[in-house]
């Protein structure tokens, strides 16, 4: 068919008829194409398909200029008759080489963008990636001098369409003449980030309207509040009232609007600039903002004997809850490093950094599933990634986020992802076949049966919804671990029936506890349910019932400690009541009554578990 179409180009105003039989799935049919004419390289023709007697449909066609041309039309004649651009379809010249060339360079760049860009654009440093990727070699600083040029909206950001044209002009060509961005004026990533910290008052991560005023009056700019508003919308392009460290820095590194106004290190010397006594700061954030300089200085010295105290309020002097705390020695600098994320008021979480050496928190993309593998059997590897890296490690699992979130200086958050990395790396995942009636209770109430095997393997375990899938993640030892905690669940669970042994309703109050603590220490003890019934709940026995649900061993294990507990408990009780009677003023404390059954039952619980174990010794002997 393209060969018949290039022939009907050289025909000039002849009209033509070819027909084309098409084997395959259109077997036995045939293709009729009868030219109508040519008009500046362009094709006219009508296309019948049908059988050789000539009967079938017809369609009207307007094919391009060229083969390369990707303006070919295909419609009813009536439509593309009427098209206001069908004369300069009709006239348009035919597509040279060097044209073609271009559009596929034009789709290989595109390519190439969107696999790097987020959101639709890149900054400096996805510039540089992609330029790379083309085969050429750039610095982001120099970049950033050129981004000026390339991106229109003066954001810092680039779009497919500005860098595809920027490219296609040659503007990879003159990188290497193009000069960098003044350096007198910038500051590193990481300082700037300490800046954004200071400005971000209330911690969200996010730089606000008033906040980026404050910023624009902290480096003297001199803009009235009309250039502040227009900057800030012009940056703000996702119109959410806020600006991401992303957005902020991308802004920071290319834009001009900065050069007119002082040294930005020079602006913010009096926090960020580099003193001896450095090593004995940490700059706070979250604290709360009705707390009076005088707590804070209270509340810090439990890490160790506090100097000074400064308060970076807001503008109206009102409390932001940052502060630089500085301790008399380093030693409490390292203990106050500890209270990070530390719950505290209705803030949320402390934040504790060490001051001018890069001391931040940096978010890694970990799947829910790998968190297990990096946290260990009862946290023990990453204790020991934290122990020698000296980075301070998070997980966080939500439906926004899951994320490992490394805290220090740069090189302790790079050495603790390379371990990080390096753990990854071996974790594998197995897939077993778990009946999916069973998983309810292999999770338990709240989660907390899988928890437990997670914490006791080290390993993450996933149920597959409505199949019998169970997938286990981790290292080969914490699999064979869970997989094997599982079986053995499983074995119990298939085991598991319920028993009802007779104990008269007037001991049940006691077998329950003061808010249920004796019941809870049986369950905690043994593994069991437990629960006690009288009246018509009562089966088998009238005066009333001990029902356990368990295994068999379980059953009989619930029913010997219940004996001892009914047996030990009265007098125990009494002692201790008596005892707190006696000291009297002497106690600093008197014992509530939650406290005097809570040490009761846990003195019993010991006695009951020596007795049966001796029982069990002597049995087996």
């Amino acid at each position: 068919l393209a060969a018949l179409v290039l022939a009907a180009c050289f025909c000039g105003s002849a009209a033509f008829t070819a027909p084309l039989r098409v084997p395959g799935r259109m077997h036995g049919s045939a293709f009729s194409m009868q030219g109508t004419g040519r008009s500046g390289g362009t094709v006219c023709a009508e296309v019948r398909m049908g059988g050789e007697s000539g009967a079938g449909k017809k369609k009207k066609v307007v094919l391009g200029p060229g083969l390369f041309s990707p303006d070919i039309q295909l419609g009813p004649e009536e439509k593309w008759k009427k098209s206001e651009d069908m004369d300069t379809v009709l006239n348009a010249p035919a597509v040279k080489a060097e044209d073609a060339k271009m559009l596929v360079e034009k789709d290989k760049v595109e390519g190439l963008f969107d696999g790097v860009a987020e959101g639709g654009k890149v900054d400096a440093r996805g510039v540089v990636s992609l330029l790379e990727s083309l085969g050429h070699q750039a610095s982001e600083q120099t970049v950033s001098g050129v981004l000026r040029e390339m991106s229109e909206s003066g954001t810092g950001f680039v779009s497919k369409d500005e860098f595809t044209a920027w490219y296609l002009a040659g503007g990879a060509g003159k990188i290497a003449e193009a000069s960098e961005m003044p350096g007198a004026k910038r500051m590193t990533k990481d300082e700037c980030e300490s800046l954004f910290q200071l400005v971000d008052v209330n911690g969200d991560s996010a730089i606000d309207k008033e906040e980026f005023n404050t910023f624009e009056k902290m480096l003297e700019l001199g803009w009235d509040e009309a250039k502040s508003a227009a900057v800030f919308a012009r940056l703000d392009t996702e119109g959410v009232g806020a600006l991401t460290f992303e957005q902020f820095f991308a802004w920071y590194s290319t834009t001009d609007d900065l050069d007119n106004g002082p040294s930005l290190k020079k602006a913010t010397a009096n926090i960020l600039k580099p003193e001896q006594g450095d090593r004995k700061r940490i700059f706070i954030r979250g604290f709360p903002t009705k707390a009076p300089e005088a707590v804070a200085s209270r509340f810090f010295s439990r890490c160790g004997a506090v100097e000074h105290v400064r308060m970076l309020n807001l503008e109206d002097g009102k409390n932001s809850g940052r502060m630089i705390v500085t301790f008399e020695d380093e030693d409490a600098v390292e203990n106050a490093m500890e209270m990070h994320r530390f719950r505290i008021g209705k803030r949320g979480h402390l934040e504790v950094y060490r001051v001018n050496e890069g001391d931040k928190e940096e978010y890694k993309d970990v799947k829910k599933e790998m968190h297990g593998a990096l946290i260990g059997i009862k946290g023990s590897v990453v204790q020991n990634m934290q122990k020698e890296t000296g980075a301070k490690i998070f997980f966080e699992a939500s439906k926004y986020r899951q994320v490992m979130i490394l805290k220090g200086r740069p090189q302790e958050r790079a050495k603790a992802w390379v371990m990080a990395q390096e753990i990854l790396a071996g974790n594998l995942c197995d897939t077993h076949k778990v009946p999916n009636k069973m998983h309810g209770r292999l999770i338990g109430s709240g989660g907390k049966v899988k928890m437990a095997m997670q914490e006791q393997s080290g390993a993450h375990i996933v149920y597959k919804k409505e199949t019998d899938e169970c997938l286990v993640y981790g290292t080969e030892e914490a699999r064979a671990v869970a997989w094997q905690i599982i079986k053995d669940k499983m074995w119990a669970l298939d085991h598991t029936k319920e028993t009802r042994f007779p104990v008269e309703g007037k001991y049940h109050g006691m077998l329950t506890g003061k808010q249920g603590v004796t019941v809870k220490a049986l369950q905690e003890s043994t593994g069991a349910q437990v629960r006690f019934v009288t009246g018509k709940k009562s089966k088998e026995h009238t005066d009333g019932e001990m029902v356990v649900r368990g295994t068999p061993v379980q059953c009989e294990r619930v029913n010997g400690m219940a004996q001892i507990l009914i047996r030990e408990l009265p007098s125990l009780l009494s002692e201790l009541r008596e005892e707190d009677i006696a000291l009297g003023a002497l106690r600093s404390l008197p014992l509530s009554a939650a406290q005097v059954w809570k040490l009761a039952v846990q003195k019993a619980v010991g006695i009951a578990e020596e007795e049966l174990g001796m029982n069990k010794k002597e049995e087996e002997g």
